[in-house]
């Protein structure tokens, strides 16, 4: 859908090696990395996620996040 392909949002980073940035990152992008974690990891539709890390952060954003929208698997976050 080309909605979806064009879409973005901002996302900060953590400032690991330096100051926090702000990076733009389309939905696409965010889409096929929940789909690259989804595959690697086997997440499926009976899983559930612990998200300990904000999901503003980019591991729990990209492997929680959107790991679960591609898997169907539930989300718990602390």
């Amino acid at each position: 859908d080309k909605v979806i392909q064009e879409s973005e949002f901002y996302h900060i980073t953590s400032g690991t090696t330096g100051e926090e940035k702000i990076c733009i990152r389309t939905v696409e992008a965010l889409t096929r990395e929940g789909e690259a974690y989804r595959d690697a990891l086997n997440f499926t539709n009976d899983d559930i996620l612990l998200g300990l890390s904000p999901l503003y952060h980019s591991y729990a954003l990209g492997v929680i996040l959107a790991g679960a929208f591609t898997s169907g698997a539930c989300i718990y976050t602390v």
